[in-house]
C-alpha cells in the first residue's frame, strides 16, 4: 500500500476551499440565513466524493493518486456486492465503468478537471453554435456496457484522456508507470 511522510495532506487550506466551495454550489442550501439548514442535510453526499476530494490534497505522484482511486473503487464495489448478496461475502468485485463514471462526476464536482475538457457542443448549431456542460457519462470515452469490469491500466488511461483530463494530467507527457524522478 501507500504508506509513510511522503504520503501526507500538504494542503489543508486548499481542501477546506474546495469543500466550501461544493457545499455552497449545494442544491440544498438555505435561501436565506433564518431558514432551517442542518449540517446533517448539507453534508449527506457519498463518501465516494468526500475521498475523491481528500485525494486531492495528498502529497504523492499522481499515478499513487490515481491507484488510490482505484483502489477505492474496487473498496466501494465489493461493499455494495456484499450488501446486494449478504450470503456469499467473499465476492470479488472489480471497479466497473460505472464506478468510473459516478467518480468522475466527482471529480467534475470538486473542480479537479479543467474547464476545457467540461465544454461540449450541442446539436443546436443555428444560429451559432451552442454548448453546455458535459455530463459526466459524455466525458468518459467508452464503447462497452456500463457493467463491464475496468483494470488500473485502464482506469488511468480515462482519468488521463483528453476528454476527463483529470489535475490537467492530459497536458503532460509521461506514461502510467513512469517514474516521477
Amino acid at each position: 500500500g501507500i504508506k509513510g511522510d511522503t504520503f501526507t495532506i500538504q494542503l489543508g487550506h486548499y481542501l477546506d476551499r474546495v469543500v466550501v466551495a461544493l457545499l455552497d454550489s449545494s442544491p440544498q442550501q438555505p435561501s436565506s440565513a433564518f431558514d432551517d439548514f442542518t449540517v446533517e442535510s448539507s453534508l449527506s453526499r457519498p463518501v465516494m466524493l468526500w475521498m475523491t476530494i481528500l485525494a486531492l490534497t495528498v502529497n504523492s505522484p499522481v499515478p499513487d493518486r490515481i491507484k488510490l482511486l482505484f483502489e477505492l473503487l474496487e473498496h466501494d464495489s465489493k461493499n455494495m456486492s456484499q450488501l446486494a448478496d449478504m450470503s456469499s461475502p467473499e465476492t470479488t468485485q472489480l471497479a466497473t465503468i460505472a464506478k468510473v463514471i459516478e467518480l468522475v462526476g466527482h471529480l467534475q464536482a470538486s473542480n479537479q478537471l479543467p474547464p476545457d475538457t467540461q465544454v461540449i457542443s450541442t446539436d443546436v448549431k443555428y444560429p451559432t453554435q451552442q454548448f453546455k456542460r458535459a455530463e459526466p457519462e459524455d466525458l468518459v470515452p467508452w464503447e462497452g456496457n456500463k457493467a463491464d469490469p475496468i483494470d488500473l491500466d485502464a482506469f488511468a488511461a480515462i482519468l488521463r484522456s483528453k476528454s476527463v483530463c483529470a489535475w490537467g494530467e492530459c497536458y503532460q507527457k509521461k506514461t502510467f508507470g513512469a517514474s516521477s524522478n
